[in-house]
């Protein structure tokens, strides 16, 4: 793939995840909003915990809190350099990890197959929508704090 990040704006699904040889993770629901820039991923557990009778943070028991610790997601911008990619992460809602976010793509219309290249991993996404022209993202930070955020939209709909 040596196309640029216009080639994968949009709405993708994780549907094959593989750590080296082991079984594939069939426990984590994972969506990739890609942005002309910037990107926002969340990863979740398939199986879901009710928080209907939780009204505040008091309510929560430990499978509550073992289901949000599971959760991860984070955003930054995309840097597409050929088919070598790097997911440079400005915010991450768990601790960093020992390698960059670096994998080798292969797009075949509206799928992509991602290759780890700093550790042994295999996922495949599938585009859940095609981008509109109304796609941007915005890199947001707080005057009073410096804290940062993301928003992203590259499509119109689900």
């Amino acid at each position: 793939m040596s196309r640029g990040v216009d080639d994968v704006r949009g709405l993708w699904h994780r549907t094959i995840y593989r750590r080296g040889n082991d079984a594939p993770d069939v426990s984590t629901d994972v969506f990739w909003l890609q942005g002309p820039q910037f990107f926002a991923d969340i990863r979740q557990p398939v199986e879901l915990v009710s928080f209907a009778h939780v009204g505040c943070l008091r309510d929560l028991n430990t499978d509550h809190l073992a289901w949000l610790a599971l959760q991860d997601a984070f955003a930054g911008r995309l840097e597409l350099n050929g088919a070598e990619a790097w997911w440079r992460r400005a915010i991450d809602l768990q601790p960093e990890g020992p390698f960059a976010d670096r994998a080798r793509l292969k797009q075949t219309g509206d799928m992509i197959e991602e290759y780890g290249t700093e550790w042994p991993y295999y996922e495949r996404w599938e585009r859940q929508n095609r981008p509109t022209s109304r796609c941007w993202g915005l890199r947001l930070e707080s005057l009073a704090d410096g804290r940062g955020g993301f928003l992203v939209r590259a499509a119109d709909k689900l």
